[in-house]
């Protein structure tokens, strides 16, 4: 069992984000915001690599964003689209994205 001290999940966290139901668009922020570069560049490390080209890692990267982008504006997503579902959708993206399949 965790200890109740270790149970606090800071609400502007990824996890209280996704745990609290708050919405993409106003997670997220703009581009190379903090919280975009803590999902992307998990994402990336862990799926596409290290010892990868950089042109795979760096278009991995910028599909992520431009796809958190789209669903942070589009005004059908943007009211409805969780931080859960978002970060769903990107990695879903990024793994099945040719830089993970070739590599």
């Amino acid at each position: 069992m965790i200890p109740a001290e270790f149970d606090y999940v800071a609400p502007d966290s990824l996890d209280g984000a996704i745990n609290g139901n708050q919405l993409a668009s106003a997670f997220f922020g703009p581009s190379g915001s903090a919280q975009r570069t803590t999902v992307i560049n998990a994402l990336v490390t862990n799926a596409v690599g290290g010892n990868v080209n950089p042109q795979a890692a760096t278009a991995a990267r910028n599909e992520a964003d431009a796809l958190i982008t789209k669903i942070a504006t589009t005004p059908a997503l943007s009211s409805t689209v969780t931080v859960a579902k978002a970060t769903t959708a990107v990695c879903t993206a990024v793994l099945g994205s040719g830089a993970v399949t070739f590599q």
